[in-house]
C-alpha cells in the first residue's frame, strides 16, 4: 500500500484484497474463484478454465476474454458503531471498472495509473454483512467506444487506428489510459487485461494518509518538502533518520505543507561514483504511519555548445559530476503485472549490478513501475529515465482525456518524487518522431496542423507543465527529442532523432552489426539494440508440439517485427555474414 502501514488498531482498516472473491463473465456462464489483485485471465487459468495465455496461439485464441465484461463480488464485515465515515480506496484497478457497494454505486475508474477514492459510504454500508462488486467493462469495446465517439476535430480520428497486423494487436489502445504495450507490440502480446491490480481497502473515521515528498538544495543546505494529505487538525509526526541511527530533521504538528531543514547528510551517488546513502522518512497521524527512504543529492541536464559548434552536448551530472549512463531500456517483465514480485524484480537487478548497469529507462509504452523497483534502483545506484506511459501514437486532447492525464501526472510525480534514483522526467516515447515523420499517413504538421496542436495540449501545457509545477527535475517532452531546441512555441521538430542535439533512438537492421564503422555517434543513445529468439528452453515451455523450428508457422506468428525491416530472415541474415547457418534450430536462435 504505498509503504502505508496502520497500526494494531483493526478498525483503522477493512482490507478487501484477502476476501473469498467470485469472477463472472457478463452472461454468468462462467464462474470461479477470483483474487483480488489479480488479473481475469489469471484467474481463469488458476481455475483450469484457460490453457497458459502465453502457449501457442492463444494470444490470439483468448481475445474473446478481453471482449467480455467481467464481475469480481465479495462480502465483507463492518461494524459501524461508533464510526462516523468510512472511505474506499483502490490503489490501482485497470481499467474502465464501476464499484459497487450492496448494489450502490460509488466509484467509477478510467485509468489504470491513478489511485482512487470515495468520498464517504457510510451511508452504502450496513452494519455486518456487506457484498461489494467490480464490473470492469471489455477493453476491446471500451476502446472501439472511445475512439468511435470521439469529438472533432481531427476529422481523421486520432491515429493510428490499429496497430500493425503482424502485431495481432488490439485496436484504439490509445484512447485508454491502460498500459499501451497491453494491445500489442513489436515485442509482445495483445491481451488488454482486465483486473483489480492493486490494493482495494476501506478506512474508518480518518482521511487516509498520504505524502509527497521531494529534496531541493545542495551541499551542505538541504531541505525536504513534505506535503501531507491528512484531517486538517491531525497531528503530524515526521523523523528523518539516518542509516547510523541518528536524527537529521523531526517536525510535530498539524501542518501539511511542511519545509524541514536537513544538515550533516551525506550524498547519494549513481553506482561507481560514490555510496548510495538513504535516510529513512517517517509519518505518523494517529493510527497511520507511512516510511519512505529519501536521498540527497542534485541532477543537472547537461546541453552546452561542443567544441566543433556542431551542436549541444546532452548528459546528465549528478552532484556536480558527469555520470556516463549505461544500462538497457525496461518494458514490463510479464503481460500480467500482479505476477512481478518484489523477489523476482531482486533477481532482475542483481543481473544488471553483475553487468555493471548504472541506468534503466522505464519505457513509456508499459506501466509507472511498482514501489520495489524504484527502493531496488535507490539502493543499488541505478540512476532511472522515468517516462509517462504514451508511446508510439498520436492521443486525444478532449478536456476529459487531458483531466484523466492531469490527475496521473499529479499522483505519479508524487508518489515517485523522493526518489534519488529518478533523475529526468520523459513526457512519451516516440510521439514527436511519429507526428513529424508522419507515420499514420495524416500527421504531416506543414498539411494538417491540428496534431501538433494536440500534441501541445497534451505533453507541454498538461504533462510537462505539471511536472515542473511539482518536481525541479530535468524533464524532456519525447524521447527521441532535439533535447534544447523544443519548446512549448516550437514543440515539433523535424531533427528530433538528430545526432548532434538531444537524444536519438538508434535502430538499423540491415547492416553488419559487427562493423563498428556503420554505428551511429549520438550525444545519446537512449534506444538502440537488435532482435534475437528466446532461449531454447523457454520457448520449448510455450511452442506447440512439432513447430518449434525456422520457419514454422508458430515462429512466425510469433514474430511481430514488421518484415520489411525486421524479423526473423533479417536475423537470419545478420547471423549469415559471420557464421554458416546451422541447420538444427536450437542452433539457430543462438547464433542470430
Amino acid at each position: 500500500m504505498q509503504g502505508l502501514i496502520l497500526a494494531a488498531a483493526l478498525s483503522a482498516i477493512i482490507r478487501l484484497d484477502g476476501l473469498q472473491w467470485t469472477l463472472t463473465n457478463g452472461n454468468n456462464s462462467i464462474s470461479v474463484k477470483g483474487n483480488v489483485p489479480s488479473y481475469v485471465h489469471l484467474d481463469l487459468l488458476a481455475a483450469g478454465a484457460i490453457a497458459d495465455p502465453y502457449a501457442g496461439y492463444n494470444d490470439v485464441e483468448q481475445r474473446w476474454i478481453t471482449k467480455e465484461n467481467w464481475t469480481y463480488t465479495a462480502q465483507f464485515e463492518v461494524k459501524k458503531a461508533n464510526r462516523h465515515n468510512f472511505i474506499l480506496v483502490a490503489e490501482g484497478i485497470d481499467t474502465r471498472a464501476d464499484v459497487r457497494i450492496n448494489g450502490d454505486l460509488v466509484l467509477s475508474t478510467d485509468n489504470m495509473f491513478v489511485r482512487y477514492q470515495t468520498t464517504d459510504i457510510h451511508s452504502k454500508l450496513k452494519d455486518g454483512t456487506n457484498t461489494i462488486s467490480v464490473m470492469l467493462l471489455s477493453p476491446f469495446w471500451y476502446a472501439t467506444e472511445q475512439a468511435d465517439t470521439y469529438p472533432d476535430p481531427p476529422v481523421d480520428g486520432v491515429p493510428p487506428g490499429c496497430p500493425p497486423a503482424s502485431y495481432n494487436g488490439i485496436c484504439h489502445g490509445n484512447f485508454m489510459r491502460k498500459e499501451p504495450s497491453s494491445f500489442g507490440w513489436d515485442w509482445g502480446p495483445a491481451f488488454a487485461p482486465s483486473g483489480v491490480h492493486k490494493a482495494l481497502y476501506i478506512v474508518e473515521d480518518t482521511t487516509p494518509l498520504e505524502a509527497m515528498m521531494k529534496v531541493s538544495g545542495s551541499d551542505p543546505a538541504w531541505k525536504l518538502h513534505i506535503n501531507l494529505k491528512k484531517d486538517p487538525q491531525a497531528i503530524a509526526t515526521v523523523t528523518v533518520i539516518g542509516n547510523d541511527g541518528s536524527t537529521k530533521a523531526a517536525y510535530t504538528g498539524t501542518d501539511s505543507e511542511l519545509v524541514l531543514d536537513c544538515k550533516n547528510v551525506s550524498l547519494w551517488w549513481p553506482r561507481g561514483y560514490g555510496d548510495q546513502e538513504l535516510y529513512k522518512v517517517t509519518v505518523v497521524v494517529g493510527e497511520q504511519v507511512l516510511t519512505k527512504n529519501i536521498g540527497f543529492r542534485t541532477v543537472e541536464l547537461v546541453q552546452s555548445e561542443t567544441l566543433d559548434m556542431t551542436g549541444k552536448t546532452f548528459y546528465f551530472k549528478v552532484n556536480g559530476v558527469g555520470v556516463f549512463m549505461k544500462g538497457a531500456n525496461w518494458v514490463p517483465p510479464d503481460a500480467f503485472e500482479t505476477r512481478v514480485t518484489k523477489q523476482w524484480l531482486e533477481g532482475l537487478f542483481d543481473s544488471f549490478h553483475k553487468a555493471n548497469y548504472n541506468a534503466l529507462r522505464v519505457w513509456g509504452g508499459g506501466v509507472y513501475q511498482q514501489d520495489a523497483f524504484y527502493d531496488l534502483a535507490d539502493s543499488m545506484g541505478i540512476v532511472v529515465w522515468q517516462e509517462a506511459m504514451f508511446a508510439c501514437a498520436m492521443y486525444p486532447a478532449d478536456n476529459t482525456f487531458l483531466s484523466s492525464v492531469e490527475a496521473e501526472i499529479t499522483y505519479q510525480v508524487g508518489r515517485l518524487g523522493h526518489h534519488p534514483s529518478i533523475i529526468v522526467w520523459s513526457a512519451n516515447n516516440e510521439n514527436e518522431a511519429a507526428l513529424v515523420q508522419d507515420w499514420y499517413g495524416k500527421t504531416n504538421p506543414n498539411e494538417n496542423p491540428v496534431y501538433a496542436d494536440m500534441y501541445r495540449d497534451l505533453y507541454w501545457t498538461t504533462i510537462l507543465s505539471n511536472i515542473s509545477a511539482m518536481d525541479g527535475r530535468p524533464v524532456l517532452a519525447s524521447s527521441p527529442s532535439a533535447g534544447w531546441k523544443e519548446t512549448a512555441e516550437n514543440p515539433v521538430r523535424d531533427d528530433c532523432n538528430d545526432d548532434n542535439n538531444g537524444d536519438v533512438h538508434a535502430f538499423d537492421y540491415t547492416s553488419d552489426c559487427w562493423d563498428l564503422s556503420k554505428l551511429r555517434s549520438p550525444r545519446f543513445a537512449s534506444e538502440f539494440g537488435l532482435q534475437s529468439w528466446s532461449s531454447y528452453e523457454t520457448l520449448l515451455a510455450v511452442a506447440p508440439q512439432g513447430e518449434l523450428y525456422w520457419g514454422s508457422k508458430w515462429t512466425e506468428q510469433r514474430q511481430h517485427c514488421d518484415p520489411n525491416n525486421c524479423g526473423n530472415d533479417v536475423m537470419k541474415t545478420q547471423a549469415s555474414l559471420h557464421y554458416k547457418w546451422p541447420s538444427n534450430f536450437t542452433d539457430q536462435i543462438y547464433s542470430e
